[in-house]
């Protein structure tokens, strides 16, 4: 191999598009409680309301606010998560199939 010669592709994991759900968590929370849903969102179409609690993310349960956002990151525009959610109203939970989207198709923020 030559000097200076990149072999295999190099992925810049900053630059990666992640899917968009839509909505707003405390990261400095113990658990996943939406604070509030983007209108028109994966998430708004999807049910998903204020006050709703996240308590699964892809058969994986949800502990704190941060955790979740970090392990949503890994997905992409129309990739598709399933979400158990644990109603605000009723205390119920149900299981949504939720398919992401683009960010940038909701909120006016440059694309890098």
């Amino acid at each position: 191999m030559q000097r200076g010669k990149v072999v295999g592709r190099l992925y810049d994991w900053n630059r990666r598009e992640q899917g968009f759900l839509g909505t707003q968590i405390d990261p400095q929370s113990e658990t996943a409680d939406v604070l509030s849903v983007v209108e028109g969102s994966p998430a708004q179409i999807s049910g998903i309301r204020k006050g709703d609690r996240i308590v699964i993310l892809d058969g994986r349960p949800v502990r704190h606010g941060r955790r979740f956002l970090q392990r949503l990151r890994y997905f992409k525009p129309n990739d598709k998560v399933t979400l158990e959610v644990k109603r605000a109203v009723s205390d119920i939970t149900e299981s949504l199939t939720i398919k992401l989207k683009r960010r940038s198709d909701f909120l006016n923020e440059p694309n890098h």
